[in-house]
C-alpha cells in the first residue's frame, strides 16, 4: 500500500510538472477529481500487482519443477 502511494503521488507530481510547464499554469481540482484518479491508479495497477505477488512465484516455482 505504501508502494502504491508513493508511486500516485509520484506521478501526480511529475502530471502537475508536466501540465505546468506546457500550459504555464495548472487548473484547480477538486476532491472528486482525486478520488476518482486514486480509484483509476488503484484499477490499473492491479494486475501488474497480480503478476508480482501471486503469479510470477508461482511461474518461477513451477519452472523449477520442470527442470
Amino acid at each position: 500500500m505504501l508502494e502504491w502511494l508513493l508511486l500516485y503521488f509520484l506521478l501526480g507530481g511529475i502530471a502537475f510538472a508536466i501540465e505546468h510547464k506546457t500550459t504555464g499554469g495548472t487548473h484547480a481540482q477538486d476532491r472528486e477529481f482525486y478520488a476518482v484518479s486514486a480509484c483509476l491508479f488503484v484499477i490499473f495497477a492491479l494486475p501488474g500487482f497480480i503478476y508480482h505477488v501471486e503469479l510470477k512465484p508461482r511461474l518461477v516455482r513451477r519452472r523449477g519443477n520442470l527442470a
